[in-house]
């Protein structure tokens, strides 16, 4: 995740989705949504369509793309999405004085 109010990225930052699998690729875990502020409701909705334990890679895929990371772990691995985040608040400076 990318913090908008870092002095590098000003303004701009990224939320991030984590989705767990096994082996087989099927959802072993909820997702994950890590957001900044507020979560962004067309992602949320998303989320909310994939069942753990019935949802698979390919269900992933057809709802977020192809434009992931990946972590391996022993027991299957994890997809990690980047969503690029604007935040207009720490533009003003985040209300700092």
């Amino acid at each position: 995740m990318i913090d908008t109010s870092d002095p590098l990225h000003h303004v701009y930052g990224a939320d991030a989705l984590a989705f767990r699998f096994n082996r087989n690729g099927v959802l072993i875990a909820p997702p994950a949504y890590i957001a900044q502020a507020l979560p962004n409701d067309f992602y949320t909705r998303r989320i909310g369509l994939l069942a753990r334990g019935h949802a698979t890679v390919h269900d992933v895929e057809a709802t977020f793309g192809r434009n992931h990371s990946l972590a391996t772990r022993q027991d299957g691995f994890i997809w990690y999405y980047a969503l690029s985040v604007y935040n207009a608040f720490e533009e003003s400076g985040g209300g700092r004085r």
